[in-house]
C-alpha cells in the first residue's frame, strides 16, 4: 500500500517572520481538518505567542481561518487568488487544454500535466478519464481498483518527483550539477515495495528517459498505477512542463503500450509547439505595429 505523500518537509526551524508565516501556510495546507496554534508551535519549533500573532496576521488577510467550535486553522479561501494568478502566469491552460481533453478522450486515462517549482512536482492541470467521469456521474464512485482521493487529483496538488512518471521526466531533463543537487536534498521515501529510492538506480532510469524521450512508471507510487509521460519544451528549448496519462495497470488499454505512448509524445509536442507560438506572434505584430517607411 501507499504512504502519505511527503508534502512539508521541514527540516529546521524557520527564524524570521516571512519564513515563520510561510512554514506556516504550508503546514496547515498538508494537514487535513487544520492544525490548533499549539500544534502548529511545536511541530515548527516557533513559540506559541510568535505563532499566535503570525496567525492572526494571516487570518486578518484571509490567508487562514480559524473554526471557532475547535480552534483549528485552516486554509483561508485569498490563497485561491494567488494559486489562480500562479496558473496565469505559468501560461500552460489555453495552450495545454484541448490537448489533455483529446488524450483523456483517446486513451481513457487521466490526462495531467505537471511542473517542477524548486523541489516539489506540482500538477497544474488535470482532465479525468471518460470512465471516471461517467462511473462518478452514474455510481457515485470509481469502478476502478484504485483511483486517486480528491486532494490528489486538484489542480496543485504534490508529488514525489522520484515516484511518478512527470517528476521522471522533469528531473531527467534537468542540467546535471541541478539534478544531483536536487537528489542530495530531497528524500526518496518508499511507496510501495516497487519504488526505486537508490539514487545510483534513479539516475540510471533517468538517464534512459532522456534517451527514450519518455518515462513509465510501474506500481511506483501506488500498486495499482501504471503511468507515461513526455517532456514539454518552451521557447528556450528547456522543458517547462510535462504531460502524462495515467489510471489502473490492469486496464485493457495498455495492451498497447506503444499507441499510449505515440498518442502522449504527440500531444507533448503540440503543446511545445503552441507555447512557442504567443512569442512568434508578439514580434510579428509589434512588426506590423510599426509606422511604414516611405
Amino acid at each position: 500500500q501507499t504512504c502519505a505523500l511527503p508534502i512539508c518537509m521541514q527540516t529546521e526551524a524557520p527564524t524570521n517572520s516571512l519564513e515563520r508565516g510561510l512554514a506556516i501556510l504550508r503546514l496547515i495546507g498538508s494537514k487535513r481538518g487544520g492544525l490548533t496554534n499549539g500544534e502548529i508551535s511545536r511541530e515548527l519549533g516557533i513559540p506559541k505567542s510568535t505563532c499566535s500573532y503570525i496567525l492572526s496576521r494571516l487570518g486578518r488577510e484571509g490567508y487562514v481561518s480559524k473554526q471557532s467550535n475547535t480552534g483549528r486553522f485552516r486554509i483561508g479561501l485569498k490563497t485561491l487568488t494567488l494559486a489562480h494568478d500562479a496558473l496565469r502566469e505559468v501560461g500552460f491552460h489555453s495552450v495545454a487544454e484541448s490537448a489533455l481533453y483529446r488524450l483523456a478522450e483517446e486513451t481513457g486515462l487521466a490526462a495531467v500535466l505537471a511542473a517542477l517549482d524548486g523541489d516539489r512536482c506540482l500538477t497544474i492541470d488535470r482532465v479525468e478519464s471518460p470512465e471516471f467521469m461517467k462511473d462518478f456521474a452514474e455510481r457515485g464512485r470509481s469502478l476502478w481498483t484504485y483511483y486517486p482521493p480528491r486532494e490528489l487529483r486538484s489542480v496543485g496538488a504534490e508529488f514525489p518527483v522520484h515516484a511518478t512518471s512527470f517528476g521522471r521526466v522533469l528531473l531527467a531533463y534537468l542540467p546535471r550539477p541541478e539534478l544531483v543537487a536536487i537528489l542530495d536534498r530531497i528524500p526518496l521515501p518508499r511507496m510501495t515495495p516497487y519504488t526505486v529510492v537508490s539514487k545510483k538506480e534513479l539516475l540510471a532510469e533517468l538517464d534512459r528517459v532522456r534517451e527514450l524521450g519518455y518515462s513509465i512508471v510501474d506500481r511506483q507510487s501506488h500498486e495499482d498505477t501504471l503511468a507515461v509521460a513526455a517532456p514539454i519544451f518552451g521557447p528556450e528549448v528547456a522543458v517547462r512542463a510535462a504531460v502524462a496519462v495515467g489510471g489502473s495497470r490492469s486496464l485493457a488499454v495498455w495492451d498497447d503500450t506503444p499507441r499510449i505512448v505515440r498518442l502522449l509524445k504527440q500531444a507533448a509536442a503540440e503543446i511545445s509547439k503552441r507555447l512557442s507560438r504567443p512569442l512568434q506572434l508578439e514580434s510579428e505584430e509589434a512588426f506590423a505595429a510599426q509606422p511604414a517607411k516611405t
